[in-house]
């Protein structure tokens, strides 16, 4: 067959496809015929066989593409974030050297453990907040006082006093908790 001779291709289709490519060819403005529809469409096929591939063209593959690289990258970043997050809250829970150091000042004033019988005479508002060297009242203000601490940096060496041995116990008195040595 030479370059420029024509060759006539026939097919059958259903009676409602042809009627449905008709409508087409009568609605549109770029179609003056079937023939001409199916051949551009042929064509186009052809020439775009991206479009083959899930009906996606190259600049819809190239955008979901660098879109999936973006969720990659968010995802490293979350994954670095959670890291840092888990640092610092482990650095947060570990008492700093300041706060080691106070618990042992902390634990050299606390009253010893009163008996059940004592615990309300001893812990009373009347009793004498500092006897000698201990804080028999066992509040965090009084010992915060003596030790010329602020309250919040007692509590916190308290609290690591609690959390790393067994030594520090509390008793509720009125709405006042008070602390002392066990043992």
């Amino acid at each position: 067959m030479s370059e420029g001779e024509k060759k006539m291709v026939n097919f059958r289709v259903e009676q409602s496809q042809r009627r449905k490519w008709e409508e087409h060819v009568e609605g549109s403005n770029e179609y003056t015929s079937l023939s001409q529809l199916i051949r551009l469409a042929v064509e186009r096929q052809i020439d775009e066989p991206d479009r083959n591939e899930g009906g996606l063209d190259a600049a819809t593959k190239d955008r979901i593409n660098e879109l999936v690289e973006r969720s990659r990258q968010t995802e490293g970043k979350i994954d670095r974030m959670q890291d840092r997050l888990e640092t610092v809250e482990k650095h947060l829970q570990e008492a700093p050297e300041d706060i080691k150091e106070l618990a042992g000042e902390v634990f050299d004033v606390l009253p010893q453990k009163p008996s059940d019988r004592e615990v309300k005479r001893l812990f009373s508002d009347e009793t004498t907040p500092v006897i000698g060297d201990v804080v028999e009242s066992g509040k965090i203000e009084d010992i915060a006082g003596y030790l010329d601490k602020k309250e919040y940096e007692v509590r916190r060496a308290i609290e690591n006093l609690q959390q790393d041995t067994s030594l520090v116990g509390s008793v509720v008195i009125g709405d006042q908790e008070r602390f002392y040595r066990e043992g």
